[in-house]
């Protein structure tokens, strides 16, 4: 997988917590921004990812922190910390789960 964010202040990365296996579970279901966007014009794929996030792991959901201060060595976790792993991987990998090779 490719290396997201990271390591903040505490050497920690925003994507520690979830590898591909995740991702493709929820493209899974969920299928990808687009596929959702074409099906559902007036929906948000993210909120569609955060109820799958919360039916999957709802211990990790509860730790939700979708702000956060960086500059006092902060770090998302919980919901926000999938998407925004999500979110990258999805660019980075198209969505096809091919790790980058350099």
């Amino acid at each position: 997988m490719p290396k997201l964010y990271g390591p903040d202040k505490a050497e920690r990365y925003w994507d520690k917590d979830y590898t591909e296996v995740e991702f493709l579970a929820c493209v899974l279901e969920c299928g990808t921004q687009a596929q959702y966007a074409e099906a559902h014009p007036l929906s948000d794929y993210w909120v569609r990812v955060d109820v799958w996030f919360e039916r999957h792991f709802p211990e990790r959901a509860k730790n939700h922190s979708p702000c956060v201060d960086f500059r006092e060595g902060g770090i998302y976790t919980g919901t926000m910390a999938f998407k925004i792993a999500m979110y990258h991987w999805m660019g980075e990998c198209n969505g096809t789960a091919k790790e980058k090779t350099l």
